[in-house]
């Protein structure tokens, strides 16, 4: 079979194309934000997103994750139920912490805009929560046309309402209405979708019954994953907060700019790559088949990528953000410099790392997660005694190639041998 016929190849181009245009709006977009918002006003937002953020990450109590792996789309549609339940339940326990202490919480970001800001974050969870539930579905029915045209739609307002408020001089509250318009997108997109093809999904499959089958059947998502992704809500955490407080707004604005300028592009590919890889991986798993071969596949499509933009970052980082976003972001190429060697290899190693999942290997990745959220904690704790926040950053950075290398290591280790459950078994009778 040609490269041109092969349908994995054309499914993450797809997904590319459509990705490559969603994420271009906001790269390009980064011109003028980088002009209409100082680094104080992205150090200020970063914290503001820690309470949206700690209730998002497990809004669907990681079911979400699951959707792709059942045999049956009676049980994958469970577990879109079970995950936008949840993700309700999140939003309110959000919507109650919100209530009790955003007096104490605009205060502490000195905003007196947040006061009212606030009242949106159980909204926002609800929304991140539902619509990744519901593009769990997308993924695993392959409508990757679809996929694209929401997330370029998304992209879209999401700039233009960002970057209308901020010069009409919001600043907080034009991050963080922008942010919240994209998801209503992304939101309606889903329903739309879902309308569409209402005919040809087993509906009536879903209740109680069926949310309680499925949510036994992969219990160790719940389990095991949210451990794993609240290591990482730590690690967030403590980073934002401590350069947020040692050093200041600017320097968390610096940190915060620069880890999104730098994901975003690589978010453009590793998603696409990511998500097809997944849904390929797991077909392969379950009829059998070379996972290694496809995992090498994969590695090296994205090392090409991602060792020349890591050289350029090295050669030029300063320079290259001083010209590009203005003479304020300059020292932000710094940052570049240290975090890009983690940051390319993360880009290479993310979408392989769902073969623990799909191994039934949880445990194995959430003692690796424990080691990297310890690791960068230890590092950052360092540069703060050194009073120092490259130091602390260096060695974040070290600490994170480390554990990734470790990682793909036994990603690879373990996609040759066998499950030691059975999470891509049918639950259904």
């Amino acid at each position: 079979m040609s490269k041109s016929d092969d349908p994995f190849l054309k499914h993450v181009v797809t997904l590319l194309v459509g990705n490559g245009i969603a994420q271009a709006i906001p790269i390009l977009a980064s011109l003028l934000l980088s002009r209409v918002y100082a680094p104080a006003d992205m150090g200020t937002y970063a914290l503001y997103m820690l309470l949206p953020t700690n209730f998002s990450v497990l809004a669907t109590g990681r079911y979400d994750l699951a959707i792709v792996l059942p045999k049956d789309d009676e049980d994958a549609l469970n577990l879109v139920a079970l995950a936008t339940l949840i993700s309700l339940g999140f939003a309110a326990l959000a919507l109650i912490v919100v209530v009790m202490f955003r007096g104490w919480f605009s205060d502490w970001l000195h905003q007196p805009a947040a006061f009212a800001l606030l009242l949106l974050v159980p909204p926002s969870v609800f929304l991140t929560g539902s619509v990744q539930s519901a593009f769990a579905w997308l993924n695993r029915k392959r409508a990757y046309h679809f996929l694209s045209i929401a997330r370029i739609s998304q992209s879209i307002v999401t700039v233009f309402t960002t970057v209308g408020l901020g010069y009409v001089g919001l600043r907080l509250a034009g991050l963080v209405i922008g942010s919240l318009a994209g998801q209503v997108v992304s939101a309606i997109a889903a329903v739309i979708y879902f309308h569409l093809n209402r005919t040809t999904m087993p509906w009536r499959s879903v209740g109680w019954i069926g949310i309680k089958r499925t949510a036994r059947a992969y219990e160790d998502f719940p389990k095991v994953n949210s451990f794993h992704v609240l290591l990482d809500l730590v690690q967030n955490n403590v980073v934002t907060i401590g350069i947020g407080r040692d050093f200041g707004q600017v320097a968390l604005g610096y940190y915060s700019f620069t880890t999104k300028v730098l994901k975003t592009p690589l978010g453009l590919i590793g998603s696409a790559v990511g998500q097809v890889f997944y849904q390929r991986a797991s077909e392969t798993a379950n009829e059998g088949g070379d996972l290694r071969a496809l995992m090498r596949g994969v590695v090296k499509q994205l090392s090409v990528i991602a060792v020349p933009m890591c050289v350029v970052l090295l050669a030029a980082g300063p320079p290259l953000f001083g010209l590009v976003f203005g003479a304020s972001w300059r020292p932000a190429g710094t940052y570049a410099q240290i975090l890009g060697p983690w940051l390319a290899l993360n880009f290479v190693v993310s979408p392989i790392a769902v073969i623990y999942v799909i191994k039934g290997r949880q445990k194995m990745a959430l003692l690796l997660g424990a080691l990297d959220c310890l690791a960068k904690c230890i590092a950052l704790g360092i540069g703060l005694l050194m009073h120092s926040v490259l130091a602390g950053l260096i060695g974040m950075s070290i600490a994170g190639v480390v554990v990734l290398t470790c990682g793909a290591y036994w990603c690879f280790h373990i996609a040759g041998g066998p499950q030691r459950s059975e999470p891509l078994a049918s639950t259904g009778a």
